[in-house]
């Protein structure tokens, strides 16, 4: 609704429980300045948790001003496991995002917005600033992700496969890698559930996405109880690392 009453040329978005830093538009509105020609600018942010705070983890090109066209972001993407963009550090023009058809309204529960940047880059670069400019609150208790389940196929698989049918062969072989790990990461997701995920092994690429179909079995085959027990030591032993 924001998006289409918004009267500007560009959009940046926030939520209700993360925050900019005094300077966040400013800086953005350099990065627009840098690379004119980009149809969307983001910069760095740092997670916060109840009791700590980590930077956004972030590919070794990006640890200066740089821009990307889809290989370069997808590779970043790749290299961290962590997508360069995330919503409340980001500014978009208003025009791409009608022209990459906006979020999936009523097509994800959760995931929908990195469908929406995958498809961003698709038709235009990113201007990336590695100065930090917002805060990701990870501790707020009305998270979409602490109330919401990730037992289907991520949405962005199908925009992801919609791309490669047109994508250079580089272009796709990040792709494939692309979808392999976010099925591996909702396959993690899911051992917190008592539900069985409904991804299936033939929803990954193989061979390369073999890992992959390791996690996927074991989410799908190992009894629920043992999933989220697991689950849970997983965490306290990350938490403390």
């Amino acid at each position: 609704m924001g998006i289409r009453a918004a009267s500007g040329d560009w959009i940046a978005f926030l939520d209700a429980d993360d925050l900019w830093q005094p300077d966040h538009l400013a800086v953005l509105a350099e990065t627009i300045a840098a690379d004119p020609e980009a149809g969307t600018v983001a910069t760095r942010f740092d997670h916060w948790f109840e009791r700590r705070s980590q930077p956004q983890r972030i590919a070794p090109q990006l640890e200066r001003p740089v821009t990307l066209d889809l290989s370069a972001f997808l590779a970043a993407w790749l290299t961290v496991r962590e997508c360069p963009m995330w919503t409340g550090a980001i500014g978009v023009r208003r025009e791409l995002l009608f022209a990459a058809g906006l979020f999936p309204e009523g097509g994800a529960v959760r995931g929908g917005d990195k469908d929406l940047w995958l498809r961003l880059l698709a038709r235009g670069s990113l201007r990336y600033d590695p100065r930090v400019t917002a805060i990701f609150h990870r501790d707020s208790d009305n998270k979409v992700s602490k109330s919401t389940t990730t037992l289907d196929v991520p949405c962005l698989v199908a925009t992801a496969r919609q791309m490669i049918a047109e994508a250079s062969p580089d272009e796709a072989a990040l792709l494939r890698r692309l979808v392999n790990q976010e099925i591996a990461h909702y396959a993690r997701y899911a051992m917190k559930y008592p539900g069985r995920t409904a991804i299936r092994i033939g929803d990954l690429y193989l061979p390369e996405g073999a890992g992959a179909a390791a996690l996927l079995l074991a989410a799908k085959l190992i009894p629920a109880s043992l999933r989220q027990t697991g689950h849970a030591l997983r965490n306290r032993l990350l938490a403390r690392a």
